[in-house]
């Protein structure tokens, strides 16, 4: 079991040192091209999200009116 475990634990070590190498890597080349892409993804999330808050409390409003008419 010994033996197992540690060469578990250096396969994880050595793939985690892989992984490590390849995000500098590319954040270094595309830094920009990844910053433009998570501002659009959280500009989109939030149109959407607004959208959707806009849109129930419409709901909300809509109904109050037609219980009271």
């Amino acid at each position: 079991m010994k033996i197992q475990t540690k060469t578990i634990n250096q396969t994880t070590k050595y793939f985690c040192e892989f992984l490590l190498y390849g995000l500098k890597y590319f954040f270094k080349i595309d830094c920009k091209f990844f910053i433009s892409l998570y501002s659009k993804i959280i500009r989109d999330f939030l149109k959407f999200f607004i959208e959707k808050i806009l849109q129930a409390s419409l709901e909300i409003l809509l109904s109050i009116l037609e219980f009271y008419n």
